[in-house]
């Protein structure tokens, strides 16, 4: 599953990974929808990963590479204002 998240400013993909025992990723969005800060937007049954592409050079990670987080709760870098 993939979510682009696109601003006008700079753009966010996230691309959802499942592992072969995983059957199931929801996905809450729909094309052209406004996401919140927080906001749940995907939920991968049983786990795996997500892979983030911040087209932003100046976003600042604030967790480190393999730790675990939690959607929605876990911040995971930070934008600066436009």
């Amino acid at each position: 599953n993939t979510i682009i998240i696109d601003d006008g400013k700079r753009k966010i993909v996230l691309v959802e990974i499942a592992d072969k025992f995983v059957n199931k990723i929801d996905c809450y969005l729909k094309v052209g929808d406004q996401v919140a800060m927080g906001q749940k937007i995907a939920f991968i049954r049983r786990g795996s990963q997500v892979d983030m592409f911040i087209g932003d050079v100046s976003a600042q990670p604030v967790v480190n590479e393999g730790e675990h987080v939690l959607g929605g709760q876990t911040v995971v870098f930070k934008l600066p204002s436009i």
